[in-house]
């Protein structure tokens, strides 16, 4: 008997339903599926997309409070720079009397005895990613011209020269143990080609060097002489590299002196020259 009047309770319930009650249930439905479809698959991720607007929300309403904290960090960061900076500042001012030095020793080795070089190191009010300083290369290349930027000033045989020597004393401190100078006679003949090519020969003693050249001072102190020329073949250019012996070394040196036409003078004048430099590299073991 018990077991039959639940039953028929239900029914009665089923029969009887409150149609107001259906509606707000479809209504909490509907309003489920739009957030669903707005802001997570699942009920626990349109609760976690709830909790992070929320933290935003706190967040803005902390504004004040967060943009103080932020400032405050800033003004960490920015003294912790500044200590940097002014360590990196004073670095830079020992290795620029360092350099300076260094420089005007090995340009006056090249030929340009009367060159002041110049490491100008000017504080900026602002700090990038290089520090807070401005640095400039000054240089004079004759007596009693003043210091003005390299680059406004140098020719481009002293330029060749200037790299030269920046590569030269660089070296020493990177542990590069190959360089290469490309065109590093640029603009220079006679007596300062000479002292490039005496350099070179100096810095080849504890480092590779390899140096494209079309001077026949700098081409007669290779140790080892690549000749590189194009071929042509069926509309098609190819590029040959032939290491030359002593002879190549003589005939090429003499193409390059006299261009197209190797004369018996040219032919001396070349070996001439290998031979001096062979004895010049033999000096300095």
């Amino acid at each position: 008997m018990i077991v039959l009047f639940k039953l028929s309770e239900i029914i009665l319930k089923i029969l009887n339903f409150d149609a107001n009650e259906l509606n707000e249930i479809e209504k909490r439905l509907d309003i489920l599926g739009n957030l669903k479809r707005k802001y997570g698959r699942t009920i626990e991720e349109i609760i976690r997309y709830k909790e992070e607007k929320n933290d935003e929300l706190t967040k803005l309403l902390n504004a004040e409070e967060e943009i103080h904290k932020i400032n405050k960090e800033k003004e960490e960061i920015m003294q912790k720079i500044k200590v940097i900076s002014d360590e990196i500042h004073e670095r830079r001012k020992n290795v620029a009397d360092f350099l300076e030095k260094k420089i005007s020793d090995v340009l006056s080795e090249l030929n340009m005895p009367n060159t002041i070089f110049k490491v100008d190191i000017r504080k900026k009010d602002v700090a990038n990613e290089n520090g807070m300083d401005e640095v400039e290369f000054l240089i004079s290349t004759n007596i009693g011209e003043p210091l003005k930027p390299l680059d406004k000033i140098a020719s481009g045989g002293e330029l060749s020269r200037i790299m030269l020597a920046l590569k030269t004393i660089l070296a020493d401190f990177d542990g590069i143990s190959t360089l290469i100078f490309d065109e590093v006679d640029t603009g220079i003949s006679g007596k300062a080609a000479q002292s490039v090519a005496q350099k070179i020969a100096l810095i080849s003693r504890n480092r590779q060097v390899i140096c494209v050249t079309h001077l026949p001072q700098i081409t007669s102190m290779a140790d080892a002489h690549f000749k590189i020329s194009k071929d042509f073949d069926k509309d098609k250019t190819y590029i040959k590299i032939e290491k030359l012996d002593y002879e190549g070394k003589i005939k090429e040196l003499s193409r390059i002196i006299s261009g197209t036409v190797v004369t018996n003078t040219t032919y001396s004048h070349s070996k001439e020259l290998i031979d001096l430099a062979e004895n010049y590299k033999k000096s300095l073991i």
